[in-house]
């Protein structure tokens, strides 16, 4: 968390831009240091994407290009955009962390907790490929109790991913998904089995993903009766339970 750190460190000594260098956890613990207690950016934040995924660049627009991502960095060009928090728990302790793209539990959280123990040659997603096959032929679904601001559902499903931007691994898993709107969606992958689920998945949003359920939300509480890991723009944080809320417009960014 030393990036958390240095972007709240910055943002006190008045700085009122915050650049970060990388890819979609350095922004998130930048973005956790420039949050502040009356749920605001002290900064305003801007992204030189060299990332693995680089979800958050994809979600804001920037260009791939790195010169023309440099030049929109030292314009004026200012959006505002909407944080999730997320409070689970660790330890046995009761802790918060904003994210920008995408949180949730079950295999996708489970799936970053296996990469970082997996090795594949294949580059920076190497990790994350390795982990995929190793975990596909076994993941069995989980329960989930889900808490809406009108409803309470029992789901089994294989993941519930609570959803800001557009993008989760670099693919387009939200089209509709707006960072300015005020709200999460909700998407739970059921089950069949995994391969099938995400076959499906991904099937429904090349056809215009009508096969796929979202609901929309901007407060959501999700608990299990198995222990399951939570995890926030691809880093894992703690356990269920865990309460995510909106925090509308909390942040200015260049874009």
């Amino acid at each position: 968390m030393h990036a958390m750190e240095l972007a709240g460190e910055a943002a006190d000594r008045g700085y009122g831009l915050v650049v970060v260098v990388g890819g979609d956890g350095t922004i998130n613990e930048a973005v956790n240091g420039l949050i502040g207690p009356d749920g605001k950016g002290k900064a305003d934040l801007g992204v030189i994407c060299t990332g693995t995924a680089n979800d958050f660049a994809r979600n804001i627009g920037l260009p791939r290009s790195l010169l023309k991502n440099c030049r929109l960095v030292a314009s004026a060009r200012r959006s505002e955009v909407d944080v999730g928090a997320v409070r689970y728990v660790k330890d046995g302790q009761s802790r918060q962390r904003f994210f920008v793209n995408v949180s949730g539990a079950g295999f996708d959280a489970d799936l970053m907790e296996e990469a970082r123990n997996t090795f594949l040659p294949l580059g920076p997603k190497g990790p994350y490929v390795g982990a995929f096959l190793k975990m596909v032929p076994t993941y069995e679904p989980r329960e989930f109790h889900l808490s809406f601001q009108d409803k309470q559902e029992a789901r089994r499903a294989y993941t519930v991913l609570v959803s800001n931007g557009r993008y989760a691994g670099s693919i387009l898993f939200d089209p509709d998904a707006d960072l300015r709107d005020g709200l999460f969606e909700v998407i739970t992958l059921d089950p069949s089995t995994l391969l099938k689920g995400l076959a499906d998945t991904y099937r429904a949003l090349l056809d215009g993903h009508p096969k796929i359920e979202y609901r929309r939300t901007s407060v959501l509480k999700i608990d299990s009766p198995e222990p399951l890991a939570v995890q926030a723009d691809g880093e894992v944080l703690g356990s269920l339970p865990a309460e995510f809320r909106v925090l509308p417009k909390a942040l200015r960014v260049v874009a």
